[in-house]
């Protein structure tokens, strides 16, 4: 995975991918509900819908590695957290 951070967007690239899920901007702010905020080692996106709730963290660990953490909460569920480790390449 590579990560581009620009002035109004974060764009996500998977070269293992291929086609429109080979990539993914978030757009800075607010936009089409989803919120983005970053900082120096972190990139924080969310967003709800009548049916769920989403939160994304990209988050750089203390030995170099990337982590990213998907938390859904269904209406009326549990919630669960997915989390996946990168290496750095």
């Amino acid at each position: 995975m590579e990560i581009d951070i620009a002035s109004d967007a974060v764009q996500l690239t998977f070269p293992e991918l291929s086609g429109f899920e080979a990539s993914d901007s978030m757009v800075i702010g607010e936009f089409r509900g989803r919120k983005t905020s970053f900082s120096s080692s972190k990139i924080r996106q969310s967003y709800k819908t009548t049916e769920r709730r989403v939160k994304k963290l990209f988050s750089i660990r203390s030995d170099g590695r990337l982590l990213v953490q998907v938390e859904i909460k269904p209406r009326g569920a549990k919630k669960r957290v997915l989390s996946r480790v990168f290496d750095r390449i």
